[in-house]
């Protein structure tokens, strides 16, 4: 039975986090809002517009060395104003709201997928927005352009949603039976050992926790290992997202370690005093 518990505390840790963060536009949002000011974040993606805008000017090398200077001082003050942390945020909490419609299986324009089954976010309704600022910083591209994120391909749409639809239910259901196991497994434990099993409870909380979060590491290594190397979202923009969404995650295992530090120690106190007990009787 404990170790139904461990297992459950990995699914339902998993769930609870997919559910209350990942597919959570508000909480999605609040998240990745801040790394409109990443240094990292912004060079990447000055680099990839300054690319596109001196590429689709179709100027000759000479001039578009030339440019590429000033067109990427004009990307970059965009991108240090507050009307690019305006526009980030709208368009991540627009695109995410599109792409849970998508994953929960509603109707969308935004997030699309392609005749191959690719599933991408489109940014394009958003664009217009940036191309008035660059304007007004001395940039005058003709049209922006069409930036996409690639996010599934093929089947793994539907499994995709099939997984969603898997993890709304866990996170409601899988922590209140965890709870009720854990409880069980003391209760049902013979008289003289309930302090043991707390203990044991405690670390399967711990045996959870780890387990998530091996699985979490494979997770993100997957994933960023499929993005292509080239184009508008590049590894490292993803990476960036992909840690910052992982901070809730570290804050909700460390408060799960203390919890399962905590159950450990009234497990072992619990025990030591029953000990005790026993042995002044016998005396």
């Amino acid at each position: 039975m404990l170790i139904l518990v461990g297992l459950l505390g990995t699914a339902s840790l998993l769930a609870v986090y997919c559910h209350y963060v990942l597919l959570d536009t508000d909480r999605y949002t609040a998240t990745v809002t801040p790394l409109a000011d990443n240094p990292v974040l912004q060079a990447a993606v000055a680099d990839q517009a300054t690319t596109a805008i001196i590429n689709q000017a179709n100027l000759r090398d000479r001039v578009a060395e030339q440019a590429t200077p000033i067109v990427r001082a004009a990307v970059g003050s965009f991108l240090a104003s507050s009307q690019f942390a305006g526009l980030w945020e709208s368009a991540n909490r627009q695109a995410h709201r599109h792409l849970v419609a998508v994953l929960r299986d509603d109707s969308d324009e935004v997030v699309r997928a392609d005749d191959d089954g690719t599933l991408r976010i489109d940014f394009a309704p958003f664009t217009a927005e940036a191309r008035d600022q660059l304007i007004e910083a001395g940039v005058s591209p003709e049209s922006l352009p069409s930036t996409s994120i690639v996010v599934a391909r093929g089947p793994d749409l539907t499994t995709a949603r099939q997984v969603v639809r898997g993890i709304d239910i866990a996170a409601v259901v899988l922590p209140p039976v965890n709870v009720l196991l854990a409880l069980a497994a003391v209760v049902v434990a013979p008289r003289g050992r309930r302090w043991r099993a707390v203990t044991l409870v405690g670390m399967s909380v711990a045996f959870a926790v780890a387990l998530a979060t091996i699985v979490v590491a494979v997770a993100r290594w997957h994933y960023l290992s499929t993005l292509p190397s080239e184009g508008p979202a590049s590894a490292t923009v993803v990476e960036i997202i992909a840690d910052a969404l992982l901070e809730p995650l570290t804050t909700l295992v460390r408060a799960m370690l203390l919890i399962a530090a905590g159950i450990m120690v009234v497990g072992i106190g619990g025990n030591a005093i029953a000990a005790r007990r026993a042995r002044a009787l016998a005396a």
